[in-house]
């Protein structure tokens, strides 16, 4: 921001850099309320109150060749008459006073500039080049933001874009209005995965292959008006720059952006799930969604997917429906997808996408998603189809092949496993309810009267892993969960006798090193296990059978360790009030 005197004695910049919230590494960023970018081309072209340094400052760029030098200076030259002359126009047609303070400032040498360059931090020097600068006078609003010069510029965008000046309906607002021949503003690449430039198309109908055989260059075949056109691309970097209405990181290949036609009804719940958002999404209370029945029926829900192609944008998905029905599918996601923690029973849609993925133990965020898995799990939150099976056989892959990480030195990498683990429960789960088990679905907290085979053998596994802890402790080199949990979970019969043997060697560890009481507990619990499968062991399973046997597994684990925390809670509570000294009686 340059800060000019109220009597243009004085000038000096001010950085207003802000913390990057579309990037999943810390990272400073120009803010994104900027006035919106215009197409440059190389031509010499302003914008209005608001440009780079070679505009606002007359600033040259250094060129590498010294010989080349007085031809960016030259350029700058061009560069700062320009945009002086135009903000000249603005302010004579609006009488704006603060316009022709700046101005002054100008013609009088840009007193205190330099020394406000000098005075300027590493990062803000290095940018200051590269990012638009505004203008402010006094402590009054930013040249550009102020309504007059709003409406001076959409009729200076009007006369440069409309080509031929036809008046046609708009096919956004429907309106007679001139319409444009070009969009006359950019996306910002820095907001859009997979691209290489600065500055991004929204739309281009120059050549055969995009136009898809309409008529004409440029938007000739489809007529829109100039306050369409630049709210379209203005709405879209504001959206793709929010932390509330953007999901994906720039790192990703794709992001989505999402709004509503009336109020902001808290979607973003999607990829910040804590339980009391949820809850309060799901109850519609006064700071979450309102009631469905108070919603107006022409309410919409869009969400946009997108991604980059070196300086094009590229669509990868759309979804307009009623906010009502979003609204819905949103939290019928959100009771499909709850796991057994009660603590922290829903995971983020990109946290159940990377769950699917490879783990990296490197990476801040634990890996990274299969292409499109993103994508289609915000399809099927917002929707309320379900996930495909290849996602879910990737879940199956992931879940046989991360197991060795839990005996990992580093408990980073073993709570990470764990989460990974918590988020593959929450799409098997969903996949199994909304794809294979409609009339009997899989409850989120453990349903001790389940009896699909594969899903009591998964428990089985559970108990038999909690009784090799509570036998051999910390000591032991390999756990039945590292040696066995792979066949286990896909072919059951293929290990049920080795395990049988071990479970029986680690009952009477317990024995001895726990007391009875504790075997006597395991022992009842793999009694009843085992007679309520007759048969044995399954043997060979399908996909869905390997999922409900990890989900009877989770489950298993996840009571287990409740009971335990019970119990130990109860143990320390005894021992408090045992310990406790009588309180002394009144006379």
């Amino acid at each position: 921001m340059l800060h000019v005197s109220d009597d243009a004695s004085h000038g000096y910049l001010v950085s207003r850099y802000e913390q990057d919230r579309t990037s999943s590494k810390p990272k400073m960023v120009a803010r994104s309320d900027s006035v919106p970018a215009m197409v440059r081309t190389v031509k010499v072209v302003p914008f209005l109150a608001c440009d780079n340094a070679g505009y606002v400052l007359g600033r040259p760029k250094i060129a590498k060749d010294p010989s080349k030098q007085p031809k960016e200076d030259a350029a700058a030259v061009a560069k700062r008459n320009a945009f002086d002359d135009l903000l000249a126009d603005y302010a004579d047609a609006n009488d704006d006073a603060d316009a022709h303070t700046f101005l002054r400032w100008r013609k009088a040498g840009s007193p205190g500039l330099e020394q406000s360059i000098q005075a300027l931090d590493e990062f803000s020097s290095k940018r200051l080049d590269l990012d638009p600068i505004a203008i402010q006078v006094g402590d009054t609003a930013p040249l550009h933001s102020r309504a007059m010069a709003k409406r001076f510029w959409a009729e200076q965008m009007t006369a440069a874009k409309s080509g031929t000046g036809n008046t046609q309906v708009c096919l956004s607002c429907s309106q007679m209005k001139p319409t444009v021949d070009t969009l006359p503003q950019s996306l910002q690449g820095a907001l859009i995965p997979a691209t290489s430039t600065a500055n991004i198309a929204l739309l281009s109908t120059n050549f055969p292959a995009a136009s898809r055989g309409a008529r004409g260059v440029g938007l000739k075949s489809a007529p829109i008006c100039v306050d369409c056109a630049s709210g379209a691309v203005t709405g879209f970097n504001k959206l793709a720059g929010s932390q509330d209405h953007r999901w994906g990181y720039r790192g990703d290949p794709t992001a989505t952006i999402w709004w509503t036609t009336d109020d902001d009804l808290g979607f973003g719940v999607l990829e910040q799930p804590e339980p009391a958002q949820v809850a309060g999404f799901v109850a519609a209370p006064e700071r979450g969604r309102r009631p469905v029945g108070e919603i107006d029926a022409a309410d919409r829900f869009y969400a946009l997917t997108f991604s980059g192609n070196v300086a094009r944008l590229v669509v990868r998905g759309w979804i307009d429906i009623p906010v009502e029905q979003a609204q819905e599918n949103v939290a019928a996601w959100f009771d499909g997808i709850g796991g057994p923690d009660r603590e922290r029973p829903y995971r983020s849609v990109s946290a159940i996408a990377r769950s699917c993925g490879p783990y990296v133990p490197s990476d801040t965020n634990g890996g990274t998603a299969p292409e499109g898995a993103r994508d289609q799990l915000l399809r099927c939150a917002l929707t309320g189809s379900a996930p495909a099976p290849a996602l879910l056989l990737a879940a199956l892959r992931r879940a046989q092949a991360e197991v060795h990480y839990l005996k990992h030195d580093d408990a980073r990498v073993v709570g990470t496993v764990r989460a990974r683990q918590a988020a593959r429960f929450a799409l098997i789960r969903l996949t199994l309810n909304r794809s294979f088990l409609k009339e009997n679905p899989l409850t989120q907290y453990l349903d001790e009267d389940r009896n699909d085979p594969a899903f009591l053998s998964g428990r089985l596994f559970a108990v038999r892993e909690s009784l090799q802890r509570q036998a051999l402790g910390g000591e032991v080199n390999a756990t039945i969960t590292d040696r066995y949990f792979e066949r286990a979970s896909s072919n059951p019969a293929s290990v049920d006798h080795a395990l049988s043997v071990l479970a029986q060697q680690h009952l009477n560890a317990v024995g001895r090193k726990v007391g009875k009481g504790a075997r006597i507990r395991f022992e009842r619990q793999l009694d009843e296990l085992h007679a309520r499968q007759p048969e044995g062991a399954p043997g060979h399973l399908a996909a869905k059978d390997q999922a409900l046997w990890i989900a009877g597994y989770h489950q298993q684990r996840q009571a287990n360790f409740d009971a335990w925390k019970v119990a130990k809670a109860a143990k320390e509570d005894q021992s408090a009030s045992f310990n406790q000294p009588e309180t002394a009686k009144e006379d």
